[in-house]
């Protein structure tokens, strides 16, 4: 069977989490529970996240000046998510170390984690 997770399933969901511990802030969707004979026996997690993708004119001004536009993109578009209860941003690029130090100065982590993903439609 499957279901919407309730607050019943708290417990199970700690027992099958072990060290790991779900974040179930502002930003958490959903969560639905897979059941055998009253087993829970999965549980998937849904979170509020945004994906941003950019796309800069190098041939506009210098480098650092494109840093500073996209600060100001950033600032400006905070406001916008935090009212859609989004909290936190992914993007996904290939190894480009100077591009991704300046990232790092704006406040982004890079997520060591092998990232999979599958369309919804």
């Amino acid at each position: 069977m499957i279901r919407r997770m309730t607050t019943a399933d708290l417990s199970t969901l700690h027992i099958l989490e072990g060290d790991y511990m779900w974040e179930l802030g502002d930003d958490f969707f959903d969560a639905w529970v897979a059941e055998e004979e009253g087993r829970i026996v999965a549980i998937v997690g849904f979170w509020k996240r945004a994906e941003a993708h950019m796309v800069v004119d190098h041939s506009w001004r210098t480098p650092q000046e494109r840093l500073v536009v996209l600060e100001k993109l950033h600032q400006s578009v905070k406001p916008e998510l935090a009212a859609e209860g989004i909290s936190e941003v992914w993007t996904f690029m290939d190894d480009m170390r100077g591009f991704g130090n300046r990232l790092k100065e704006l406040g982004w982590q890079v997520i060591e984690r092998m990232v999979y993903g599958r369309r919804v439609d």
